[in-house]
């Protein structure tokens, strides 16, 4: 698969991407009021479902959608859009929306949601990749006080990105200057032995990934916490990480231009590790 998706799971089966499409009503497309996945996929199958299902569970409860597939049946059009594609790595995304109603209405509540998925290929990151530290670049956060909750919402981080120009990611800062999270990553720092990540806030998405390197059982000196970061903090840390679904954990050599400490046998490379063991990736 070198092209973008053919097929789609929409309406309960995998259909022609060409051939499925929302109604123009629909609440995702008119007040973003839809919640959003991305799994990986390795070796023909979905990774992770349970943890990823769960969150998209809760924020959509929290939008008052329901009624979304079990684990299992994810697992089952997974496996249907993989054998269609006949892909092997990549990722799995899935969206849920509130729906179509009659007519275009704040409070409308539409009987049946919009569900809908597709696999994409993507080739995850292996070891070789902490050889290339990637570079940040720093903004204020101007996201809406619900970033808890995956929507798509994701006009702000689209705008940063592109402010960002060459840049490989932006690292929000909230109005007190402390760090808050990356425009599709979360972001930490290492000292010593401590990864230390920003305090879940509602501002802050609870990534998927961060609770996988915050429940990581490696070397016994290790120990992940949470603290406030401001920007001096950032760039004296003794390594500075990324960590995504689709990157798993990436290193960073330079904030703003500006180059900082980096490694490529340090903690982020246990993380990134401990993580492709995850994904059942080999090194």
């Amino acid at each position: 698969m070198t092209t973008g998706p053919r097929l789609a799971w929409f309406r309960g089966a995998v259909r022609p991407i060409a051939e499925c499409g929302v109604s123009l009503l629909d609440r995702g497309l008119l007040f973003s009021e839809s919640i959003y996945e991305v799994l990986p996929v390795v070796a023909g199958r979905v990774r992770l479902v349970h943890e990823h299902m769960q969150r998209m569970r809760t924020g959509a409860r929290v939008l008052g959608i329901e009624g979304l597939p079990d684990d299992a049946s994810v697992e089952a059009l997974a496996a249907a859009l993989c054998d269609g594609e006949t892909l092997e790595e990549g990722i799995l995304y899935l969206q849920v929306t509130g729906g179509a109603g009659p007519v275009r209405a704040h409070v409308a509540r539409p009987a049946e949601p919009t569900f809908f998925g597709f696999v994409q290929s993507h080739r995850l990151p292996r070891s070789d990749a902490l050889a290339e530290p990637r570079s940040v670049s720093t903004a204020f956060d101007p996201r809406w006080a619900r970033g808890e909750l995956k929507t798509t919402m994701l006009l702000p981080s689209v705008l940063a990105r592109r402010d960002a120009h060459t840049a490989d990611e932006v690292v929000f800062f909230d109005a007190d200057g402390r760090l808050t999270e990356g425009g599709s990553t979360c972001v930490f720092i290492v000292e010593g032995a401590r990864v230390v990540m920003p305090p879940l806030t509602p501002r802050v998405l609870p990534s998927v990934t961060r609770r996988l390197i915050t429940e990581y059982a490696g070397p016994q000196t290790v120990v992940v916490c949470e603290e406030p970061i401001d920007q001096p903090r950032l760039r004296s840390a003794d390594e500075v990480g990324l960590a995504s679904t689709t990157k798993l954990v990436l290193s960073v050599g330079t904030v703003d231009g500006e180059p900082i400490a980096s490694r490529t046998d340090g903690v982020c490379a246990h993380l990134a590790a401990m993580l492709r063991g995850r994904y059942g990736l080999n090194a």
